[in-house]
């Protein structure tokens, strides 16, 4: 609605500048964070990297494979690092023969496949200067588009690789793989890292009850109740209820932001409205619920016909992806 909301991300970062490089207390150097990204990352060492380079702009990048090149910012750096060359979201095998970098040949040892492609990670490390200089140039409205191509011509723009891992999280089927990833018995992403542990939000809930239940591979969130279900290898959110002879497969089920009461639940059955969370006798399947959902009794969601993408009243399907957006209501009964 408003002309003037952030049309990119070095737009957002433009009409944030007065805030980040107040005129009393100036830093020589700004790190730009992206905020769709799940990773772990001491930036001390990037930041040692971009000093010792004398560097304009340092850009985290990680090894890619081919196949994954079209979603990312794919960039060439010579022997010293010095970026070259960036695209933005590659499209054809031309462009990528041409992308191939010396810095991205000594694969990490996780590797399923080769990696012979540097791809930006979203996180920039600019010295103070060169960031205002671009991100106050209007026609600068995205990193990846405008700023990187352009500036590799007139700065110093270096690469600093990243082994660890990393995941965008900013479509359906990334967000999904990247939660699914964390039930695993030794997953690629640790939250229990002794070192730099990932704390959850303290919610104050109680913890979760799980009644005559069987989970394999399944993560538990606090405040849920599981009554008599198969939880595998699916993620169960805050204040999730379950209802019993259900089963909950290759899922994430986001949870909800409040508990109903039962005057809310009451009114809702007048209208045939389910009470929040999954109902009994459901069956759910390789799909993302998201917060406060409604799922009736005897539900079947699992894309029971292969379906890649679709758009119906409550609920889409992406990349193979049965998605419940927040609030929705599935009648009982129903089946995808």
């Amino acid at each position: 609605d408003n002309a003037d909301w952030f049309q990119g991300t070095a737009d957002a970062v433009r009409q944030n500048l007065r805030h980040l490089v107040p005129d009393h207390d100036r830093p020589e150097h700004i790190l730009v964070l992206a905020g769709d990204h799940l990773y772990r990352m001491d930036y001390r060492r990037m930041i040692a990297a971009h000093l010792e380079a004398r560097a304009d702009i340092t850009v985290a990048v990680v090894p890619v494979a081919r196949a994954e090149a079209h979603r990312f910012g794919i960039l060439r750096a010579d022997d010293r690092g010095r970026i070259v060359r960036f695209v933005e979201k590659p499209q054809t095998e031309e462009e990528l023969a041409e992308l191939e970098s010396e810095l991205a040949g000594e694969q990490p040892v996780s590797a399923a496949e080769p990696r012979p492609l540097l791809a930006s990670m979203g996180i920039y490390l600019f010295r103070t200067e060169a960031l205002i200089e671009q991100a106050s140039d209007p026609a600068n409205v995205d990193f990846g588009q405008h700023i990187l191509p352009r500036s590799i011509h007139t700065h110093a723009v270096q690469a600093y690789r990243f082994d660890g891992y990393w995941a965008d999280i900013g479509t359906i089927r990334s967000f999904y793989e990247a939660n699914l990833g964390l039930v695993e018995t030794v997953p690629r992403f640790d939250f229990y890292n002794e070192s730099a542990p990932v704390y959850t939000h303290d919610y104050h809930l109680p913890d979760t009850k799980v009644n005559e239940s069987y989970i394999r591979q399944g993560v538990l969130a606090e405040g849920s109740i599981i009554d008599r279900s198969e939880i595998v290898r699916s993620i169960i959110g805050l204040r999730c209820t379950v209802g019993a002879d259900s089963r909950i497969e290759d899922s994430v089920i986001m949870g909800s932001d409040y508990y109903e009461s039962a005057e809310q639940i009451a009114r809702n059955a007048e209208q045939g409205i389910p009470r929040m969370g999954i109902g009994r006798h459901c069956r759910i399947r390789g799909a993302i619920v998201d917060k406060n959902a409604h799922v009736g009794d005897d539900v079947e969601l699992v894309n029971r016909h292969g379906v890649q993408e679709a758009d119906a009243e409550e609920y889409c399907i992406r990349d193979y992806i049965l998605v419940v957006p927040r609030g929705a209501v599935i009648r009982s009964g129903t089946s995808v």
